[in-house]
């Protein structure tokens, strides 16, 4: 059978896409060899002491930690550690700077 112009272009098209063949041999070979690394190398971990046992050190500072402030801003509202400060309904820290500056 006699294959057209075409026919022939498209087998060239499709043929041209196919790259190397996976070499799986050497991809079981890698495999192996890590597998074995791994075995070899897991049986020397260390094993690390019970936590239950450990004394915790007592703290000597004489001043304590200065708290934070944390605040979280979202979407319709602001939170601090104190309050929070809401765009639709203000808390009285905002109506009290609203006093304030008129």
């Amino acid at each position: 059978m006699v294959k057209s112009k075409r026919a022939k272009r498209m087998a060239r098209h499709h043929a041209r896409g196919k790259g190397a063949p996976l070499n799986l041999v050497s991809l079981m070979d890698i495999f192996t060899i890590l597998v074995f690394f791994l075995l070899v190398n897991s049986s020397s971990v260390e094993v690390l002491p019970n936590a239950k046992d450990v004394q915790l050190p007592e703290s000597i500072a004489e001043e304590k930690a200065k708290e934070t402030v944390v605040i979280i801003i979202g979407d319709e509202d602001i939170i601090d550690a104190r309050q929070r400060y809401s765009a639709a309904a203000p808390g009285p820290a905002f109506a009290e700077r609203q006093g304030a500056a008129s």
